[in-house]
């Protein structure tokens, strides 16, 4: 029986063996890093122009994260459900993501329930740069 096994699994890589003999792509080589990219020492890539890739590019590419809300769609600010685990007399808060980008630490009871994630937004003034702006 083992042999019997062994032949079968020969038999089914000789089917793929024209698959392997092709060269690998850099996409399709899943540890394939590119040229331009190198590692400082506090772990974050860096690009060999000097540019940071997560300070620098990131934030381009998130822009195009969350697709922009038309005027059609209503989104209501709603307050967060539910009341805090550690103390059951406080109700739940968020951080306000508007604010969290603008690196101000702030809690809010407001939230978008339209929304994909649920951000927790300041009424009226993050609320509305939110849904205006394709920063947030």
């Amino acid at each position: 029986k083992i042999e019997e096994e062994e032949f079968v699994e020969e038999q089914s890589f000789e089917e793929n063996e024209e698959d392997l003999r092709l060269p690998l792509s850099p996409t399709s080589d899943p540890l394939h890093v590119p040229d331009n990219l190198q590692m400082d020492s506090s772990h974050s890539v860096i690009l060999k122009d000097g540019k940071s890739a997560t300070k620098d590019l990131l934030p381009t590419l998130l822009e195009f994260e969350r697709p922009v809300i038309h005027g059609s769609t209503i989104h209501i600010p709603t307050k967060v459900v539910g009341k805090r685990k550690d103390r059951p007399n406080r109700r739940l808060a968020k951080r306000c993501r508007v604010c969290s980008v603008k690196k101000i630490r702030k809690a809010t009871v407001w939230e978008c329930r339209d929304c994909p994630d649920m951000p927790g937004l300041c009424v009226p003034s993050c609320f509305e740069a939110f849904h205006t702006s394709v920063l947030y």
